[in-house]
């Protein structure tokens, strides 16, 4: 809400092209094909765009069938240089934040400089950016090349992105994403298509994804928006790719232009479940994995079972670190079961781990291995 006040309320960007918008509705997400989550989102958002920049903003919250609020946030800048001929430069910087109820979270920031070529209807730019990305664990540099193309038919604009992304601890990908987008003044609608490969010390297998959202004004000022599809996976801030499913209602003020902009992939990303503060898992030796746990309390012993042991307990090892407490076990890729106890006590949920029921009637926690 901040953001929209602000530039609504600067001399420069009263006299911009404006756009603002508030929007409240309801997505239904699955992570893994085993997770569900049902989250009401409210968002505020708000653009700007003059001859030589652009600014955009947006905050969000979502709340759970727990009642857990989440919030999303992000900004992006751009500075344009005086265009020689069909060559022109742009200067720019983005950045977005997490945080959920449980006190985790996630960030990430980044700022580059692109180089644009224009000729008629069709462009293609080349770019790099650098930055850092914040996961449970702490930040991480990471680097981006960027290399793309558009063309305009009418109201439609195609484009196709290639981008390499390096961070900081050995992993790499590749993004390769097409888009689709027509305007007017009744209907909004974008679809896209892509392809992360190459993800090397993630996770090897291609992560594709595919979407169609949509924004249909059925008064002057009130529209509906809709959207279905998937998002990848963000090795980064250590988020799951998931699939959706959305419907809102948006409202755009008389005064202020109408935004083209519908609820993003990021925005659903405030819907995750909260990136697990007490339990986490990383590549160990010999393939194998090495899960860290931190217990709230002092213990003498921890234990950990799950899918992964064939719900056989096994028996952590403590670290130097006070309440910390360690074991490395062959775990596959993918979305598993888990439980823990402390000094033979019940078993339980890890805490900030997404608790469902088991067979029995019990709560087991859902963790989510790359």
């Amino acid at each position: 809400m901040a953001v929209c006040a602000a530039l609504c309320t600067c001399p420069s960007v009263a006299l911009a092209q404006t756009a603002v918008h508030f929007e409240a509705g309801g997505a239904r997400v699955t992570y893994g094909d085993t997770v569900r989550v049902t989250a009401g989102t409210l968002s505020a958002a708000a653009s700007s765009l003059t001859r030589n920049t652009s600014l955009s903003g947006l905050l969000a919250g979502s709340s759970t069938e727990g009642s857990e609020w989440t919030t999303f946030g992000a900004a992006q800048g751009s500075l344009f240089t005086r265009a020689r001929g069909s060559l022109w430069g742009e200067f720019h910087g983005a950045g977005s934040f997490s945080a959920y109820g449980s006190g985790a979270g996630s960030a990430n920031a980044l700022a580059g400089a692109r180089a644009h070529f224009t000729r008629g209807n069709a462009g293609a730019w080349l770019g790099a950016a650098a930055g850092g990305v914040k996961d449970p664990i702490g930040w991480r540099s990471t680097t981006a090349g960027e290399i793309g193309g558009w063309t305009q038919l009418g109201q439609t604009v195609a484009q196709l992105v290639v981008m390499p992304v390096r961070i900081a601890g050995g992993l790499r990908h590749t993004d390769v994403e097409a888009t689709v987008r027509f305007v007017n003044d009744r209907a909004d609608v974008l679809a896209a298509a892509g392809a992360r490969t190459g993800i090397a010390g993630y996770d090897e297998s291609p992560d594709p994804w595919a979407s169609v959202n949509a924004t249909a004004w059925v008064l002057r000022t009130v529209g509906i928006t809709a959207g279905i599809g998937s998002y990848p996976s963000d090795p980064g801030q250590d988020l799951p790719a998931a699939k959706y499913v959305t419907l809102g209602v948006r409202v755009a003020p008389a005064s202020a232009r109408r935004p083209t902009a519908v609820l993003s992939a990021d925005v659903l990303s405030a819907a995750t479940p909260a990136v697990p503060p007490a339990l986490t898992v990383v590549e160990g030796p010999g393939g194998r994995k090495t899960i860290r746990f931190r217990t709230g309390s002092v213990a003498q012993r921890v234990e950990i079972m799950g899918d992964f042991t064939d719900w056989t307990p096994v028996r952590m090892n403590p670290t130097q670190s006070p309440g910390g407490w360690i074991v490395s076990l062959p775990i596959s890729s993918g979305v598993h079961q888990v439980n823990v106890r402390l000094d033979g006590g019940d078993w339980t949920v890890p805490a900030g781990l997404t608790a469902v029921k088991d067979e029995f009637g019990g709560s087991v926690g859902i963790l989510l291995v790359r």
